[in-house]
């Protein structure tokens, strides 16, 4: 998240089980989504709980890191 963040983009988190995030920050919102052994539906209820919030989504799972490159500002997106 905080690759992400960095950019100045907002930053949409699903969790299958409600708690208490460590990480808070005011460019990130938590949500609990119903997890039933299927990532793609958990994806997608991620999805439809933020899809009237943006543009655009891009999705990037927990262990990835957005890297800049070196021609483009992600802070103009």
């Amino acid at each position: 998240m905080k690759s992400i963040i960095q950019y100045n983009h907002k930053v949409h988190v699903g969790l299958t089980v409600p708690c208490t995030p460590t990480l808070q920050h005011s460019l990130i919102s938590y949500y609990v989504v119903p997890w039933v052994d299927h990532f793609s539906l958990a994806r997608n209820a991620l999805i439809d709980q933020v899809e009237t919030q943006a543009e655009y989504f891009f999705w990037i799972d927990s262990d990835e890191r957005l890297i800049a490159m070196p021609d483009i500002d992600f802070r103009q997106f």
